[in-house]
């Protein structure tokens, strides 16, 4: 895991997190924040399944 990887996938994580916090809690930006959130939830999902990082710690086999 290089430092880029690890970094893609914090960034991920805690925007995807802000974003679950937007969707409880409606109201911290005003009235219509869940848009904003799905939003936020889909580019953190994408970057923590782009940044590379395994839970077994084994490096992913290439497509082709």
């Amino acid at each position: 895991m290089t430092r880029l990887q690890v970094a893609w996938f914090g960034v991920g994580l805690v925007l995807a997190l802000i974003a679950a916090a937007f969707m409880m809690e409606g109201s911290i930006l005003g009235e219509r924040t869940t848009g904003i959130a799905t939003v936020m939830a889909i580019v953190g999902i994408a970057l923590i399944a782009t940044s590379g990082i395994t839970i077994t710690g084994k490096p992913r086999k290439p497509l082709s």
